[in-house]
């Protein structure tokens, strides 16, 4: 599974970072986006997920990561 991994990316960063990602991976899902425990990070994150309609599941066990489905 590829994976992005936000750790010292700053918050202006991740629009870019977090869309070329998605989108470039958008036929090889599932993906892996790991936030942290930033809860900032983790809504920009899930903020672009929307905007482009991504299916998105936060896990129980470990919501520093983001898994986009489809």
């Amino acid at each position: 599974m590829e994976e992005l991994d936000l750790h010292g990316i700053f918050h202006s960063e991740v629009k870019n970072k977090v869309e070329n990602f998605v989108l470039m991976n958008s036929k090889n899902l599932p993906v892996r986006i790991i936030t942290g425990d930033s809860q900032r990070m983790r809504t920009l994150t899930v903020n672009i997920l929307d905007k482009y309609k991504f299916n998105y599941d936060i896990p129980a066990y470990n919501p520093g990561e983001i898994i986009v489905l489809n």
